[in-house]
């Protein structure tokens, strides 16, 4: 069983850094398709988050995500550097990360998680995470990498409000 506050702090730090390689990242940053790569990378992390969390100890977790933003990062650079930039297709990226990340097991469902006496199912809350984080970035809107790194400081604290009561 996972502690729930572990889970969420994880979870926005993976987010978190995710933002500061993609801050650091010009080729990124310079791109006009900046809000599509960070939020198809945003989602990307969460679903090998989610995965791994299924199948592996909550640091091994943390490590498989961070290996999926470095990937996928690695993935957009490169196409970027081969002048192959007017084909990007974030698909292909994401497929990548999936089969390189996620060739481990789906064994051990479902595992739980405890908060204030209650006790609930790991995949019943992570896709909670994915709407908050999502609505927090306002991927409608032009923001900066700054403000969205900015804003992940609110991220756990945001995670923490949430009502896990399963529908």
């Amino acid at each position: 069983m996972f502690a729930l506050n572990e889970i969420i702090h994880i979870y926005s730090l993976v987010i978190n850094d995710f933002l500061l390689l993609i801050k650091a990242s010009e080729i990124i940053c310079n791109s006009p398709k900046m809000n599509e790569i960070v939020y198809i990378g945003i989602n990307t992390i969460h679903h090998v988050f989610v995965a791994s969390l299924m199948n592996a100890d909550i640091q091994q977790c943390y490590v498989l995500s961070k290996k999926a933003a470095c990937y996928y990062l690695e993935y957009i650079e490169q196409i970027n550097h081969s002048a192959m930039n007017h084909t990007l297709n974030t698909t292909d990226a994401v497929v990548f990360i999936y089969n390189k990340i996620l060739n481990i097991k789906m064994e051990g469902l479902p595992k739980f998680t405890e908060c204030d006496g209650v006790t609930y199912k790991v995949v019943d809350i992570l896709p909670r995470f994915l709407g908050v984080a999502n609505a927090l970035f306002m991927w409608e809107t032009d923001l900066t990498i700054d403000v969205r790194i900015a804003k992940c400081d609110e991220l756990g604290g945001l995670l923490h409000k949430i009502d896990f009561t399963p529908y």
